[in-house]
């Protein structure tokens, strides 16, 4: 395959294959996390630079000279964007952590939005966490309630002392 000009696609570039009698043609984003993209490699690359410095969406449109009346586009981006992390975040939840002769660092928090910023109770959801000092192996879980501690602790620590 070689790469070819083509100016009826967004980015303009296409594989060809080289094989006479063979017209069989790809896009470059074939097989990738853009392949159903309609943006341009450089508009995507606009939003998710604007997402990673948490702008606003009008903002990562404006950048990335994306419609303003398809306010959805940038939306979805940042979703995905933020699914990538959470992706990358679980990546690294492969067992136990800790064992003998290694620190855990255990934490707790709640992440919510105060109503009307009164009031001292706050809606959320709680994310139980920790990471061994060691190795810096690490594990998230979202929701974890009050008495679902000890199961947390079963589950994701190597407690043989």
């Amino acid at each position: 395959m070689s790469l070819v000009k083509d100016q009826t696609i967004i980015d303009g570039l296409r594989w060809r294959c080289k094989r006479a009698g063979c017209r069989k043609t790809l896009s470059v984003w074939t097989g990738s996390f853009f392949s159903r993209s309609h943006l341009s490699l450089a508009q995507a690359l606009k939003i998710m630079y604007a997402w990673s410095q948490r702008l606003p969406h009008a903002d990562a449109q404006h950048q990335a000279g994306v419609s303003t009346k398809t306010s959805q586009t940038t939306c979805d981006w940042y979703h995905f964007c933020r699914e990538v992390c959470v992706m990358a975040v679980h990546a690294g939840d492969d067992g136990k952590i800790g064992g003998p002769g290694k620190t855990v660092e255990v934490d707790e928090s709640k992440f919510g939005k105060r109503k009307f910023n009164r009031g001292k109770r706050v809606e959320g959801i709680w994310v139980f966490g920790g990471i061994c000092r060691e190795d810096k192996r690490s594990f998230l879980v979202p929701g974890a309630s009050l008495p679902s501690k000890n199961v947390v602790f079963r589950s994701f620590f190597s407690l043989h002392c």
